[in-house]
């Protein structure tokens, strides 16, 4: 007979469960599918991690290995006059005071030697050129002068006054207009340079510019005889003798030897205006 508790051949049975979600693959599958789930959240939280540097392109790398900025900047500094060049050049002046042009002129050459871009050598080398008659050296020297020290009106004027004397009036009145935009609110200096563009302007028989300057001297200069001379010979050369009269009579009231010695240049000048 059977008995009804027999054990089965190989050891006691084991009841299988009845819920199928507590059998163990099912088990482990849910412990598998938390972890994945876990893993994606932390995935979309987290900050993804730095991409690398690549590597620095031909300009980050220079950048890169410059040196720090430390905020100076570094110039060339102009060349200065050195003690010899300042001998030279103060020897030529004193020998040009003296009016030894040709050993000023040597003087002035061995300093622009020792410092060629000194503006000051170059104007009074074309001084003492200009004074002994190499206009063409002087203005070589003057435009040199022009070119070192552009803020300067000096050099202009002298370069005018040359150009002026070669007849080159075009080129002798825009230098001194130049020269008048750059000169200090003197009036002495400022109305000499209007009486020499006056005079360039008469030479070209301009004479209603010469006219112009001359007042525009004569309001910076009220005595200036010269100036009342000057108009006078542009007034009447214009064409109108009469009107000229009264600027005659005041220069000749002014410098009366100035006005004698014009009348040996000018014949139509009166004796007695």
């Amino acid at each position: 007979m059977s008995d009804e508790n027999e054990s089965p051949p190989g050891g006691p049975k084991v009841d299988e469960p009845r819920r199928w979600w507590e059998r163990p693959v099912v088990k482990e599958l849910g412990v598998v599918a938390l972890i994945a789930v876990g893993v994606m959240i932390r995935a979309k939280t987290e900050p993804p991690a730095p991409a690398p540097n690549p590597a620095p392109s031909g300009v980050a790398k220079a950048v890169a290995q410059a040196p720090p900025i430390t905020g100076r900047v570094r110039l060339n500094p102009q060349s200065l006059p050195t003690a010899e060049a300042k001998r030279h050049l103060d020897l030529g002046n004193e020998l040009f005071r003296r009016k030894e042009y040709d050993r000023a002129v040597e003087e002035f050459t061995a300093a622009i030697r020792l410092h060629p871009d000194d503006a000051e050598a170059h104007n009074h080398r074309g001084l003492a050129q200009d004074a002994i008659g190499r206009v063409d050296e002087a203005i070589v020297d003057f435009s040199a002068a022009v070119r070192l020290a552009p803020q300067k009106a000096g050099p202009l004027s002298h370069r005018g006054r040359v150009y002026a004397r070669l007849e080159r009036f075009a080129e002798a009145a825009a230098d001194y207009t130049e020269a008048l935009r750059l000169a200090p609110p003197e009036p002495e200096y400022r109305g000499r340079i209007l009486y020499e563009r006056a005079r360039a302007h008469f030479l070209s028989r301009s004479y209603p510019a010469a006219t112009a300057d001359c007042t525009a001297m004569l309001r910076l200069i009220p005595g200036a005889a010269e100036a009342y001379l000057l108009r006078g010979q542009a007034v009447e050369a214009a064409g109108d003798p009469a009107a000229a009269i009264p600027d005659f009579r005041e220069a000749r009231r002014l410098d009366p030897e100035a006005y004698r010695a014009a009348r040996a240049e000018w014949p139509t000048l009166p004796e007695n205006p």
